[in-house]
């Protein structure tokens, strides 16, 4: 272990003896808890989930970095049953989405005639 000139403190949810190196930093610039015992990224068992509902159906979902995709995107989870979240009406508000971008050009097709 290096000798390190930051306190440690107890993480809140598992009482871990962690630190905060300003050297040490995610993208968005915020300091990463580092375990003091190892000097490795905290990763803490007993983080709380914070549920979100889906914005397509509603349901409450979260993220989890068990859960990703082959191409390496983060899957949503169910709060429920903590499986992978298969929106049905996400599908449904694509096809919804194309429709109208289909009638929107069609619309401005119309609107391109009237004017000449």
């Amino acid at each position: 272990m290096s000798q390190r000139k930051f306190s440690t403190f107890a993480c809140k949810a598992c009482g871990e003896d962690i630190y905060l190196d300003p050297n040490r930093t995610a993208n968005s610039g915020t300091r990463i808890p580092i375990n003091a015992s190892d000097d490795n990224p905290h990763v803490c068992p007993n983080k709380p989930i914070k549920p979100f509902p889906c914005k397509y159906c509603g349901q409450p979902v979260y993220w989890d970095s068990k859960h990703i995709s082959p191409s390496g995107k983060h899957i949503p989870v169910n709060f429920s049953d903590n499986q992978n979240h298969d929106c049905r009406n996400r599908g449904e508000q694509r096809q919804q989405n194309n429709n109208n971008d289909n009638d929107n050009d069609d619309d401005d097709d119309d609107n391109n005639n009237d004017s000449i």
